[in-house]
């Protein structure tokens, strides 16, 4: 788009018109086609070195987490074979300028960069970027946007958990506990004196005849779970917290997932917000980045109530699962199917947001502290998480570590 800059130029052609129509002569007239020349000469300027600016982004990252900096450079070009007297760019949706005042000689470019700083949680497409130029008489200014194909992903911020108690289900695996534990014969735990009713499979010959006694093996105990995370992405669960629930329940999965993939545990992902999101069970960094990345892109956009997504979901799931939710809101529909879920065989972990804390004038629920207890009593493992609670010390009982993803 090009717009006069001054537009005293203009009425000054206008005069010089009006002059050489009542008075007449060659000088007149002269004065009034060297202006209306100027102006057209001024015009074709502007828009041809608008058409031929372009600019070039690049970024140094193109994931990073919630709350750090990114770093964006253009270039800008200008392929025309008119010098530019000035370009100007800003980013005006991050209210971020770039240089000012700059001239831009005929196939020439420039390079500058800038910060983007305070980027939340999601998907962003870089620009567009605003760039204006015009002509060295100062009669006109050109103004376009450059849009860019560059994409960042933002990561949810990741809060390390060391531990967290996960109930096993699987035979063997790589948690040692004493929960529904077998023993590991592939991992060695110690060696001690023969007792009377051991297994005399477990006799240690050599130690055994070093020693003149009999010495039985004692291995690790060892089981694994398959865990699937479903987390509540339903509008009205995390209606008037402006996206407070929403952040801290993506930051809740993505600290648990870490800390079961850490593990070795196989763990999945299912969530209903504009669409359906399912991971597969799996191990390993890449299903840990595949996590991540979902987990940026995730809204509470979904109107299917956790309850209806439970008994969705609990039918297609194994008998010897154990399901993790997350959700700010606990209502009877919710606990009836989680004690079904309980009463099938499936361990059952509830993680609730108190959704009071996280907005102002939200009282919590008259009944909460009752349906806790009750789940609780069925053999539910309930934890509260607050804004102000450190996940590390509620679902862990560590102290707070915050690496980047």
């Amino acid at each position: 788009m090009v717009a006069p800059r001054d537009r005293r130029a203009l009425f000054l052609t206008l005069a010089a018109f009006l002059l050489a129509r009542g008075l007449g002569g060659r000088l007149p007239f002269f004065l009034f086609w060297a202006s209306l020349g100027l102006v057209l000469l001024a015009y074709l300027w502007t828009r041809s070195g608008l058409r031929m600016l372009t600019c070039l982004y690049s970024v140094d990252r193109r994931f990073i987490t919630a709350g750090e900096a990114l770093t964006v450079k253009v270039r800008l070009y200008n392929e025309g074979l008119l010098p530019l007297p000035f370009v100007e760019a800003s980013d005006p949706h991050r209210g971020t300028a770039g240089h000012f005042g700059l001239s831009l000689g005929p196939a020439a470019s420039l390079a500058f960069s800038y910060p983007l700083e305070g980027l939340r949680r999601g998907q962003y497409r870089l620009g567009p970027l605003r760039l204006r130029t015009g002509d060295p008489f100062g009669l006109f200014v050109g103004q376009k946007e450059a849009y860019s194909e560059v994409v960042v992903l933002v990561y949810p911020r990741l809060i390390r958990l060391e531990r967290m108690s996960f109930e096993p289900r699987q035979l063997f695996g790589q948690v040692r506990t004493r929960l529904r534990a077998y023993q590991d014969p592939a991992s060695l735990a110690e060696v001690r004196p023969f007792r009377t009713g051991d297994n005399s499979r477990q006799v240690h010959w050599r130690t055994s005849a070093r020693k003149g006694r009999l010495f039985v093996k004692e291995y690790e105990l060892r089981a694994s779970c398959d865990l699937y995370i479903l987390l509540d992405l339903e509008e009205a669960a995390h209606a008037a917290t402006d996206r407070r629930t929403e952040d801290a329940a993506v930051e809740v999965a993505a600290a648990v997932a870490h800390c079961a993939l850490a593990y070795d545990q196989s763990v999945a992902f299912l969530a209903y917000g504009a669409h359906r999101y399912d991971i597969p069970l799996g191990k390993g960094y890449r299903k840990f980045r595949q996590f991540m990345e979902t987990l940026a892109r995730v809204t509470a956009s979904g109107h299917l109530p956790l309850a209806e997504a439970l008994a969705l979901e609990g039918r297609r799931l194994p008998a010897h699962s154990t399901v993790l939710a997350i959700t700010p809101a606990l209502g009877p529909e919710l606990i009836e199917e989680v004690l079904r879920l309980r009463a099938a065989g499936r361990a059952l972990i509830l993680v609730l947001l108190k959704k009071e804390t996280y907005a102002e004038g939200i009282g919590p629920p008259p009944a909460r502290d009752d349906l806790v207890s009750r789940l609780r009593r069925a053999g539910v493992t309930v934890y509260l998480v607050g804004a102000e609670d450190s996940l590390p010390l509620v679902l862990g009982g560590e102290r707070l570590a915050v690496r980047r993803a």
